[in-house]
């Protein structure tokens, strides 16, 4: 089992504005591929028809929980890969979900995103069964959100595993900390007494 000390939480904001929704644009540098904004909000449908989720059941279920009726979130983007390490030894696994609030006053309001980070860091990821060593990098993102007339906010959460021994043991290491994750999520509820607008 994984010590405290070992995996490791980042946050960071990075210094661009970005437009939602936008169309994809095919194959990128890196080799991966964009396939542009799909709203899946309320679609769990959906979510299992998008390309990145085809071989992995935990990004799958992350884009059905993070998208249902009930969530204050909504995704926009998601991505994945599991790499065999330059030696020709072991395997890591990357990739990331990308979430917003679902709500104007929310989505705008940076101080929201920095509760949620210091929340999963203080009250959530340290006191769960460590089964794997990770990096979690929370990346916050201006956004304009145009079609809702808003500009706020985005957050990347980057997953990142060390080398492990087999491919299955990367992405298993992987699954667990975005499962982990998204348990987290999925128990974030509106705050009282004030009334919110959906953009989704």
């Amino acid at each position: 089992m994984a010590s405290q000390s070992e995996s490791t939480l980042i946050l960071s904001i990075r210094n661009r504005l970005k437009a939602i929704s936008y169309s994809g644009s095919g194959q990128r540098p890196d080799g991966g591929q964009n396939y542009g904004f799909r709203p899946l909000k309320g679609k769990p449908e959906e979510c299992a028809l998008i390309a990145e989720v085809q071989d992995n059941i935990a990004l799958k279920n992350a884009l059905v929980s993070l998208n249902h009726s009930d969530s204050i979130f909504f995704t926009v983007a998601c991505e994945k890969s599991c790499n065999q390490h330059s030696s020709g030894c072991g395997y890591w696994m990357k990739g990331y979900v990308e979430v917003a609030f679902s709500y104007k006053v929310m989505v705008q309001n940076a101080q929201c995103y920095f509760q949620l980070f210091y929340d999963f860091n203080l009250n959530w990821f340290w006191k769960q069964k460590q089964e794997a060593i990770v990096q979690c990098h929370f990346e916050l993102e201006p956004t304009n959100f145009w079609r809702h007339q808003v500009v706020g906010f985005a957050m990347t959460v980057w997953i990142q595993t060390e080398v492990m021994p087999s491919e299955d043991a990367a992405r298993n290491a992987w699954s667990w900390a975005l499962n982990t994750f998204v348990d987290f999520m999925k128990m974030q509820t509106l705050p009282s007494g004030h009334k919110f607008t959906p953009m989704y």
